[in-house]
């Protein structure tokens, strides 16, 4: 009796657990569960750009539905579902131009904000319509532009240092700085709401006044410089950007008073001529911009 117990606790006498006696299958089971979580990786993925593109094109069609509402009668009476099925939407090709076009901006938009700022959301759960309208139509619209254009500069430039055109160089590298200079800015603005500081925010409409009325100004200046020679396609591009520029500040004004008024500790006001700073410093830079080579900063604006 004591030899049989002996031998039942020894070592070799250990039932072999299931790893033990088939280690093939363990190892199908850990490819089984690879398998599945690339699966997992590649669904989801497919569903949020399928998404994506689903706002976007949503997106798209509220920036047209209230130009509609005021030149179609009745059009501003209908759903959603039924604007979309409207026969002015619906059978019109130019609509439909303007609109995959749009949709594929805001898209782009969106998604270089996701990746460089994570910002591909509402500003917060509770998002305000002149929030969404900034984020959206202005923020997201605009940056897809100024990235194509930037990513246009960039090549542009290599182009040019590798054949020594070196005059046109530097045009390309000064536009690639106000574009850069805006994108960061728009990703400041988008912090600001998010973050729902009243001084932010009015600093960011101040520079984006500041702004449109250099750009105002200067368009000014060379329509009177050039005179018939003002009226060329290329102007006119420049202008619907100023024009563009200077309209964004009716949505940007319904953000003023948005945001209770930020105080220091103590509980004193911050000093209001904090929010002209920015302000200040885009008509300064701007100016330079303008002074050292006006041609490449119209180049980059249209």
């Amino acid at each position: 009796a004591e030899l049989k117990q002996r031998r039942a606790t020894r070592p070799d006498s250990v039932p072999k657990s299931n790893e033990e006696e088939d280690p093939q299958g363990k190892l199908k089971e850990s490819k089984a569960r690879e398998a599945g979580r690339s699966s997992n990786a590649r669904g989801p993925s497919l569903q949020k750009l399928h998404e994506e593109w689903k706002w976007a094109g949503h997106e798209a069609h509220e920036m047209f539905f209230p130009i509609f509402d005021f030149i179609l009668p009745g059009f501003g009476s209908l759903t959603e579902e039924q604007k979309e099925h409207h026969p002015f939407v619906r059978l019109n090709p130019v609509y439909y131009a303007a609109w995959v076009l749009t949709l594929l901006m805001l898209a782009a938009g969106r998604y270089l904000h996701e990746i460089l700022f994570d910002q591909g959301q509402p500003v917060r759960d509770d998002e305000k319509p002149a929030e969404k309208e900034a984020r959206v139509a202005w923020i997201y619209m605009n940056d897809a532009t100024y990235a194509f254009s930037a990513l246009l500069d960039v090549w542009q430039l290599v182009s040019d240092v590798a054949f020594w055109h070196f005059h046109g160089a530097f045009g390309c590298f000064l536009g690639l700085i106000l574009y850069i200079a805006i994108i960061i800015g728009n990703a400041a603005f988008f912090d600001a709401m998010k973050a729902r500081s009243s001084v932010r925010v009015r600093q960011a409409i101040v520079a984006n006044a500041c702004f449109a009325v250099v750009l105002s100004g200067a368009l000014c200046v060379a329509g009177y410089r050039k005179g018939y020679g003002f009226l060329r396609w290329s102007w006119f591009m420049r202008t619907v950007a100023v024009f563009f520029q200077a309209l964004s500040l009716l949505t940007y004004m319904q953000l003023w008073n948005l945001y209770p008024p930020a105080t220091k500790e103590g509980g004193l006001a911050v000093p209001t001529g904090a929010t002209a700073v920015p302000g200040i410093l885009v008509i300064v830079l701007t100016i330079v911009a303008f002074a050292v080579d006006a041609p490449a900063v119209w180049e980059a604006l249209g």
